[in-house]
């Protein structure tokens, strides 16, 4: 029946087929395997079963990777940069994020204070006549 089973694509996508299947399948026929039947059928099958995989586990990004890449968004990281599952394992991302955006609140609130001072200052020399 078969001549070199782990050689030829079509009978080893029958292999696997005959092997997952709880009915016996009809013998291999050559003339479909010539058509390539066998292959996309197993194609199909398998593309299925890792599409109710990925269904059922939705991919979810470390808490890490997320701060890898929010890092290299604000350009604090460069392109040249790969992310480390040390440095992630160390929690190095998340804590550079944490500082750079305490960082960025501070600068932004000190030149809210500074427009709020330069705004009192022209209220004040309006209201005295300098």
């Amino acid at each position: 029946m078969f001549s070199e089973p782990l050689t030829d694509p079509e009978e080893r996508a029958y292999m696997l087929l005959q092997w997952a299947s709880r009915a016996p399948l009809a013998p291999f026929n050559a003339e479909l395997a010539a058509e390539g039947f066998y292959t996309r059928i197993q194609k199909e099958r398998s593309d299925d079963a890792i599409k109710a995989e990925d269904a059922a586990k939705p991919f979810e990004s470390s808490s890490e990777l997320k701060a890898f890449r929010e890092l290299e968004r604000v350009g604090q990281i460069t392109q040249a940069e790969y992310f480390s599952p040390s440095k992630a394992a160390q929690g190095i991302y998340t804590s550079t994020l944490k500082d750079y955006r305490n960082t960025s609140r501070q600068g932004r609130s000190q030149v809210v204070l500074r427009r709020v001072a330069l705004y009192v200052l022209r209220w004040l020399r309006l209201l005295v006549g300098l």
